[in-house]
């Protein structure tokens, strides 16, 4: 038998050999790909709470606002991830048209400092500013259809006015198919089912506490009327907009109104928002907030942003002191 090492042949092993193992490196990638895709834990669009700051919005406070929301703001366990995006001033329309396309969206932080058209000076129908902007491009919530639309999905798990929690447990098992959170540990799973009912029952609370806000201050100023499409109708003259079939509505919250009622003890709102340039640069008296509209998305999530609201106000002012949320 010749078992001589020979040029040739040791060319012939190498080339067997490698060959061989870039079919294995293959396949433990294969493996591997498959193995992230069934345990790895990706957030769907709804469990992202994410805010914006327009550009005329100061950014400073940033991370304040983050921590805030991340650590304090009471959000469910289902909301899985926390993002604060700076907008800035170039085609600031087209990265939005571009974000909130994918729902990529839960509350922006714009101004109300009005500009007015010429020869319409101090006319609030004819001015412009980024809020009124805003409604009129996108898909946004006033205030009291943001607490129709939260009550009505709480209402959809109660029996005789209380929180059915074999009703909750059955929305929450078709909902979490697919979840690898729970896919294949029973014991996650049944921790979660008790997450759901308590973010069903924390939610019904938030509720209560946000439509007492709403009688109590709305017309005091903690929420700021606006008409859609008035600012494309009597400010750019666009005469085939919807704007008739429309109706006054609250669309923000005003953070300069929360500053007005702020704690004696307590920071002020504007260590998270204030306003960028001109006369009150470093205020928030024309700072609102705005709550997107994207319920067709996000069914369940989509009211985490009376929370965020509510936690926001609690904090920085009085108007909740005695509620219990």
């Amino acid at each position: 038998m010749d078992a001589r090492i020979t040029k040739q042949r040791l060319s012939w092993f190498l080339s067997y050999s490698w060959a061989k193992l870039l079919a294995l490196l293959i396949g433990i990638v294969v493996v591997l790909e498959v193995f992230f895709s069934l345990t790895a834990v990706k957030p769907k669009a709804e469990q992202i709470f994410k805010i914006y700051y327009y550009p005329t919005v100061n950014a400073v406070g940033v991370k304040g606002l983050y921590n805030f929301a991340k650590n304090e703001a009471g959000l469910s366990y289902d909301v899985l991830e926390v993002n604060v995006e700076v907008l800035q001033d170039e085609a600031v329309k087209r990265v939005l048209d571009a974000r909130l396309s994918a729902f990529d969206g839960t509350v922006i932080i714009a101004d109300r400092v009005l500009t007015y058209l010429d020869g319409h000076d101090g006319e609030e129908l004819y001015s412009k500013c980024s809020y009124f902007e805003l409604i009129d491009s996108f898909s946004f919530f006033d205030a009291e259809g943001l607490l129709e639309k939260g009550k009505a999905y709480v209402d959809s798990f109660k029996t005789g006015g209380e929180i059915d929690e074999n009703k909750v447990k059955e929305h929450f098992i078709a909902r979490m198919k697919g979840d690898n959170r729970y896919r294949f540990d029973a014991a996650a799973r049944e921790q979660g089912i008790k997450d759901e009912i308590e973010r069903i029952k924390t939610l019904d609370k938030n509720l209560a506490a946000f439509e007492f806000l709403l009688v109590s201050y709305a017309d005091e100023g903690l929420f700021t009327k606006y008409t859609k499409y008035q600012v494309s109708k009597y400010y750019y003259g666009y005469q085939d907009t919807p704007y008739d079939s429309e109706t006054e509505k609250y669309y923000s919250l005003s953070a300069g109104f929360i500053d007005q009622n702020k704690k004696p003890s307590s920071p002020s709102i504007s260590e998270v928002m204030t306003l960028e340039y001109g006369e009150g640069a470093g205020t928030v008296n024309d700072i609102v907030l705005c709550f997107f509209d994207f319920t067709s998305a996000k069914p369940d999530l989509q009211y985490e942003t009376v929370i965020f609201i509510n936690s926001l106000v609690k904090k920085y002012s009085t108007l909740l002191d005695g509620v219990d949320i």
